[in-house]
Formats: C-alpha cells, sequence, structure tokens
C-alpha cells in the first residue's frame, strides 16, 4: 500500500507541472481562431508567438523576479470610492433558477 502512496504523490506534483506547461503553451504558443493570435498576444504580454524552445528556455532560466504587492480591497479602490454594502430587501421574492 505504501508504493501507491508515494506514487501519488510523485503523480500529484507531476501533475501541478503539467498543468502549468498546458496554461503556458494555451497562453503563449497556441494561436487561436477567434484572436488570430495568442492570448498574451492579444493582452500585450508579448509581441510573438513562443515557440516550444523559448517555452522550455524560459522555464530553465533563473529569474529575479520581485514579490507581487499586497493588493487589499481599499487599496484598489479610486479615491472617494466607498466598498460595496450589500443590504437584504424585506419581502423580496425568490425565483426557480432555469
Amino acid at each position: 500500500m505504501l508504493s501507491f502512496q508515494g506514487r501519488g504523490i510523485a503523480f500529484s506534483l507531476n501533475l501541478k507541472a503539467s498543468v502549468a506547461l498546458h496554461f503556458a503553451h494555451y497562453n503563449l504558443c497556441r494561436v487561436h481562431k477567434t484572436l488570430r493570435c495568442t492570448p498574451a498576444m492579444a493582452l500585450g504580454t508579448t509581441d510573438h508567438i513562443w515557440t516550444i524552445g523559448d517555452l522550455v528556455q524560459a522555464a530553465l532560466e533563473p529569474q529575479d523576479v520581485p514579490p507581487l504587492p499586497d493588493r487589499t480591497p481599499q487599496s484598489t479602490l479610486k479615491y472617494g470610492y466607498a466598498p460595496l454594502k450589500l443590504r437584504v430587501i424585506p419581502g423580496g421574492k425568490m425565483t426557480k433558477p432555469r
């Protein structure tokens, strides 16, 4: 039974890597029919279609990436705007989902 447990852990690590590789290929390498470019090019993240070699090279080279800033809801609001406060309407009508 222990051998199956070890294989399960190894599989979960490989699954995370394969999902990350799939998302990177989908966004950087694959040209979509409706966009006629990659999603990363449509967003403006990159200016060319990446090859698999470019993707592997970028994954293997060390990068010094600064940490992301802490984004609290107060910092994302424009000056003068208050966060949305929801309230329950008494006697509200419930509808069935379609």
